[in-house]
């Protein structure tokens, strides 16, 4: 296959998209956008699954994985000052925080995953306890 070559583009947000990223197996991407979603996309097939609660962009995100099972979940953060904790394949909202009054900018799991750390816009950083353990998975983009 030629280098540079499209393989597939996935059309369904609404408004600008601002951040990707692939699973560890390549199988799936994940996107979020300024229309308060955020997408599991089957690359491949154009198959989605649609995040939705956030009330306003949704920022960026992270993939976590719980311990001990090694189900893969995806932590997400938004202008809404929320942070929501996500099981990827069905879409169900598993934890939602209203960590500030401002948009949260970004966010970051602790070593042991029991603590998330969030920064915002009210001039905050704020530390709080999850109610699952988890450990991020490693991101280009953080």
């Amino acid at each position: 296959m030629p280098s540079g070559t499209s393989l597939a583009t996935l059309q369904g947000h609404t408004r600008a998209v601002l951040h990707c990223q692939f699973t560890p197996e390549g199988h799936t991407l994940i996107t979020s956008s300024e229309d308060t979603t955020i997408r599991v996309w089957r690359w491949r097939t154009g198959e989605c699954v649609v995040l939705e609660g956030h009330k306003e962009q949704v920022r960026c995100f992270s993939l976590l994985t719980t311990t001990p099972s090694s189900e893969t979940h995806l932590l997400s953060w938004s202008f809404d000052g929320t942070i929501k904790v996500w099981d990827m394949s069905s879409g169900e909202r598993l934890q939602d925080l209203v960590c500030h009054q401002g948009a949260v900018l970004a966010c970051d799991v602790s070593p042991d995953g029991q603590l998330f750390a969030t920064t915002s816009a009210d001039k905050t950083a704020k530390v709080t306890h999850t109610c699952h353990q988890y450990a991020a998975e490693p991101s280009l983009n953080s």
